[in-house]
């Protein structure tokens, strides 16, 4: 049973993953590259922001605290893949709460910012409803890997099983 809902979820994943080319969207959609130009300006203003502050200071020696640009996300990954904000967090020096319940994508976001350390904090959790225990569902790491699964699908992960419902 376990092999047979293994390839149900590999298949059902290779069936989302087909471009659908008469798709319509209901919504705005952006490239990739407006998005990034969205973000890179998004994080620009946000730096200027930080340095009119720091600027405008009482004391050189203290700057205001609220000059810093604080970041939370949530399902950082692995702080690398796909990840909209670490070349910010890096080119600004942001802080932030980078929060990851996956404890192998956990280990490698602290990786990613080991030279951040008192800027960054870690949270190896998911967000829930108080005093909720729930199982993720996630891409097997394993299928990426082999290529079985593009890269992105790494960070693919959730609490609900649709295809529990599908078999």
């Amino acid at each position: 049973r376990g092999a047979d809902r293994q390839g149900a979820r590999v298949n059902a994943l290779k069936h989302a993953l087909r471009p659908h080319s008469n798709a319509s969207c209901s919504v705005h959609c952006v490239s990739t590259d407006e998005l990034d130009e969205l973000r890179a300006d998004a994080a620009h203003q946000l730096h200027q922001r930080d340095m009119r502050v720091r600027a405008a200071s009482v004391s050189p020696r203290e700057p205001s605290r609220e000059a810093e640009t604080f970041v939370l996300q949530i399902g950082a990954c692995d702080g690398e893949l796909a990840d909209p904000i670490v070349r910010y967090m890096h080119q600004y020096e942001w802080s932030g709460l980078l929060v990851e319940p996956l404890p192998d994508l956990f280990a490698r976001l602290q990786h990613t910012y080991r030279h951040a350390k008192g800027r960054v904090r870690f949270a190896n959790v998911a967000v829930t409803d108080a005093g909720q225990k729930c199982e993720m569902i996630r891409v097997p790491a394993g299928l990426v890997d082999s290529g079985t699964a593009p890269d992105w699908a790494l960070g693919v992960s959730s609490f609900f099983d649709a295809l529990d419902s599908a078999l």
